[in-house]
C-alpha cells in the first residue's frame, strides 16, 4: 500500500451524486491511480478486493476542518475533484438555507485553500443554478445577473466557491483549477 501511494496519481473525490459516477468510471480504468472518496454518508457501491487496492473510502464530516486537512496530509493528492453538494428540495432550501450555506461555505473554502496552498489541480463542481433563468446560458454572462430566487441559497453556495477561486488567482496566481456547471443532474444515488 505504501509503495502504491508513492508511485501513483492520487485523486480525491468529494462524493455527491456526480462524484459517485466519476469514481465508478475511474475504477474501470486500469491506470495507476489511488482514488480516495469522501463523504459523511456511507459509500453506496459494493467493492471487491481488486477495487479496494485502488480505492479508499473515508466516511467523515468535512465541516470539521482537521478531518479535511488530515486527508490532504495523509494522501498528498495530485488532483481534487470537488463534487460536494447538498441535494434537497427547493422548499427546504428556502426554509432552511443554513443547511446549504454553512457546509458548502466551510467545505468548499477549505478545499480551495488546501489546493491553492499545495498547488494541487482542482475541478470545482458548481451548478447551472449560478446563472439567472434563461433559454440559453452564456458562460461569460454568469456574473452579469443574479441566480434565480427559486434556487437562491444553493446557487450562492456554489457561486461563492467560484468567487473564491477567482480571488486565489488574483492574489496568489493560483490557476490550476476548472469550474464545471452541470445542469439537470439526476439518477442513481440521488
Amino acid at each position: 500500500y505504501e509503495r502504491l501511494i508513492k508511485n501513483t496519481y492520487k485523486v480525491l473525490f468529494t462524493r455527491g451524486l456526480v462524484g459517485t459516477f466519476l469514481i465508478q468510471k475511474l475504477l474501470k480504468d486500469k491506470k495507476n491511480q489511488l482514488i480516495v472518496g469522501v463523504d459523511i454518508k456511507p459509500f453506496p457501491i459494493e467493492m471487491n478486493d481488486a477495487i479496494k487496492t485502488r480505492f479508499k473510502f473515508v466516511n467523515t464530516d468535512l465541516t470539521i476542518e482537521n478531518n479535511l486537512i488530515s486527508l490532504f496530509d495523509i494522501y498528498d493528492f495530485n488532483i481534487v475533484i470537488n463534487c460536494f453538494g447538498i441535494k434537497r428540495s427547493p422548499i427546504r432550501a428556502k426554509n432552511s438555507p443554513m443547511d446549504f450555506l454553512y457546509p458548502s461555505f466551510k467545505i468548499n473554502t477549505e478545499i480551495i485553500n488546501q489546493c491553492q496552498k499545495r498547488d494541487i489541480w482542482l475541478v470545482f463542481m458548481s451548478s447551472v443554478g449560478v446563472y439567472a433563468p434563461a433559454e440559453k446560458f452564456v458562460e461569460d454572462d454568469v456574473w452579469k445577473t443574479l441566480p434565480s430566487h427559486h434556487d437562491w441559497y444553493p446557487s450562492w453556495s456554489k457561486r461563492t466557491g467560484e468567487l473564491l477561486l477567482e480571488a486565489c488567482k488574483v492574489q496568489y496566481g493560483y490557476d490550476k483549477w476548472a469550474i464545471i456547471r452541470p445542469a439537470n443532474i439526476f439518477g442513481d444515488f440521488d
